[in-house]
């Protein structure tokens, strides 16, 4: 009995320290479980201020990029105005494949809203204006004023861009927005008989070319004593 007593009481002692060996482990798993947890939150709000700051980056970076875009194209836009302006075929070739600069594309900031073929049509150079009509140029875009570039061609004798722009099929007898100018008008004015004579030709309506102050091409060619473009009128009804 003794010794059954001791086997029990020694196997009491071994269950007893079982157990607190197990209470000691399930609390060090749980405090590592614990731990665990913790460095899995910190790992998570690392990752989580990382990608913030991947998107803050990104966001940078698109900004960036747009601006230095709007940049390239701003002096994309005002080289080929420029090389327009001074008849560069060359350069004006080149810049509208390379720089995708729509051919009638107006700046939004341009106070006038002249386009390439306006600003060739009034500087009369004639090799550019033909290049621009092959790439697709409205040849009736008009400025903020009304005027169109065979307004502005004619109003400068450049009797070969007046051709070229009807040929293209320009509207001979619009006007301008402000005072009701046509192209006829500008012609008679500079006393530019050739160019009337192109215009007439073309359609060019003597009679009802009136402007909003109630002038006719025929009345100011007369008060400016362009004799020719007044006999070209009259000959035209």
């Amino acid at each position: 009995k003794v010794q059954i007593a001791w086997l029990h009481e020694t196997f009491e002692g071994q269950i007893r320290e079982l157990n607190a060996t197990s209470v000691r482990e399930i609390r060090e798993l749980k405090l590592l479980h614990t731990n665990s947890e913790v460095e899995r939150k910190k790992l998570e709000e690392k990752h989580n201020k990382l990608h913030m700051k991947h998107k803050k980056w990104e966001e940078k970076h698109s900004k960036l990029h747009n601006q230095l875009q709007w940049l390239h194209n701003e002096l994309q836009w005002d080289m080929l105005l420029s090389a327009a302006t001074l008849g560069d075929l060359g350069t004006v070739t080149l810049l509208l494949y390379r720089s995708g600069v729509q051919v009638n594309y107006v700046h939004p900031d341009h106070s006038r809203g002249e386009t390439m073929l306006f600003a060739a049509s009034n500087n009369g150079h004639v090799a550019v204006v033909g290049f621009l009509l092959e790439c697709g140029a409205d040849v009736d875009l008009f400025r903020t004023d009304g005027q169109t570039p065979l307004f502005a061609a004619a109003q400068g004798e450049h009797s070969k861009v007046v051709e070229r722009l009807l040929a293209h099929g320009a509207s001979v007898n619009l006007a301008t927005s402000d005072v009701g100018l046509t192209p006829l008008h500008a012609a008679s004015l500079g006393g530019h008989a050739d160019v009337v004579e192109m215009l007439l030709s073309h359609g060019a309506v003597v009679s009802q070319a009136t402007t909003d102050d109630g002038e006719t091409a025929l009345l100011i060619a007369s008060d400016e004593g362009h004799a020719k473009v007044v006999e070209k009128l009259l000959a035209h009804g």
